[in-house]
């Protein structure tokens, strides 16, 4: 009969411990800090032309353009550019650029590029994983809204990056970009821009030349269907509140399969470790932050992304709970039953046995 409470006492043990070690483990990933990394440029890089051109990847964090200068709310929020420990700009899609209305200009040389994830109320998010790396710029990059009325306009057609996005590209007149100051009062000549597919308003704001679709909390996540689609930029006040004559002309696109062949409706992949919200670009679009070919041959891609890990279901330790548990019943049971004797004549199991037969006989086994 010992032998029988220490194979129960062993089988109850094993069972909570692998069943409620894995639902920690899986709680461990879910409830993992925040984190942005950079995809592009690669570190080292040296770049020339107008403009940077900057991809990240995020996990465990929702941009939440809409409710920029609200109340901190955990997960939600936006990311700051800084060039040299100076802010540079902030958004809250996979792509944008610099310099911009932030940071109009940035000289020659050697800089340290970051990014770090913040609060709607625009303060650091504490606990979050941010990331550096450093560039050489070849020449001096300067940003300027063209002079004139407020205006906006799209620059060719959206491009796919290889993966999951398209990289749109503007051209604004008149207007400056202030990303930090959303749902402020608003301000004559000052906001940022809106991104509307086949009329659909977009929750992505654009506040640099270059934006992507889709974005965190786009309305439908099936709108980049394969097939063509328009897509028309608007800009916008401080309040989300168009301004007249601020819309670009609508430009039509096409979207193939092979564009969504790497899409994830969850828009989480994982990525050098990381549980990332966009899949790595495999360049970017020709034309777009490059004044030559050579100049977009230098913004080397990371390594591709594996399979998604944002899905794990904590519920999966319970069912092994569940299966340890019966199995230690079942192994329990058959040591308790394996040596009953049995017979071929069904009348005999009848018969009494005599008083000095032991059947059983003593032991420590079950």
């Amino acid at each position: 009969m010992h032998r029988c409470i220490a194979i129960l006492t062993t089988s109850l043990l094993v069972m909570f411990t692998l069943g409620w070690g894995l639902v920690a483990a899986q709680a461990a990933i879910l409830t993992a800090p925040p984190a942005i990394k950079i995809i592009a440029p690669a570190n080292g890089t040296t770049l020339k032309g107008e403009r940077i051109v900057l991809t990240i990847a995020k996990s465990n964090f929702t941009f939440d353009p809409a409710a920029t200068n609200n109340p901190a709310v955990v997960g939600r929020g936006n990311y700051r550019v800084f060039i040299d420990d100076q802010f540079a700009g902030m958004d809250f899609g996979a792509v944008t650029s610099l310099p911009n209305d932030v940071m109009p200009r940035i000289k020659a040389g050697q800089h340290r590029l970051a990014v770090r994830l913040y609060n709607r109320d625009n303060t650091p998010y504490a606990g979050a994983q941010g990331d550096e790396i450093s560039i050489n710029l070849a020449n001096a990059m300067n940003y300027a809204a063209a002079p004139g009325q407020p205006s906006i306009q799209i620059v060719g057609k959206p491009q796919a990056d290889g993966h999951d996005h398209f990289v749109i590209q503007a051209k604004i007149a008149g207007y400056k970009l202030a990303p930090d100051l959303i749902n402020k009062p608003p301000q004559p000549g000052i906001g940022h821009y809106h991104v509307y597919v086949d009329g659909n308003k977009l929750a992505n704001v654009g506040v640099s030349e270059i934006s992507s679709i889709p974005s965190d909390l786009n309305p439908d996540p099936n709108l980049l269907t394969p097939g063509q689609h328009t897509v028309t930029l608007v800009l916008e006040t401080h309040q989300h509140v168009p301004i007249v004559g601020g819309s670009s002309q609508p430009v039509t696109f096409t979207v193939t399969a092979a564009d969504l062949s790497a899409h994830d409706p969850s828009l989480a992949t994982t990525l050098a470790g990381m549980n990332m919200d966009m899949a790595t670009p495999s360049a970017v679009p020709a034309g777009i932050g490059a004044a030559s070919p050579s100049a977009a041959a230098t913004l080397t891609p990371h390594a591709a992304p594996v399979a998604p890990t944002s899905d794990s279901d904590p519920s999966f330790g319970l069912w092994l709970l569940v299966i340890v548990g019966v199995g230690a019943i079942i192994v329990l049971g058959q040591s308790l039953f394996r040596r009953r004797p049995t017979t071929a004549n069904p009348a005999a199991e009848s018969v009494p046995l005599p008083p000095t037969a032991q059947p059983f006989p003593p032991s420590d086994e079950c």
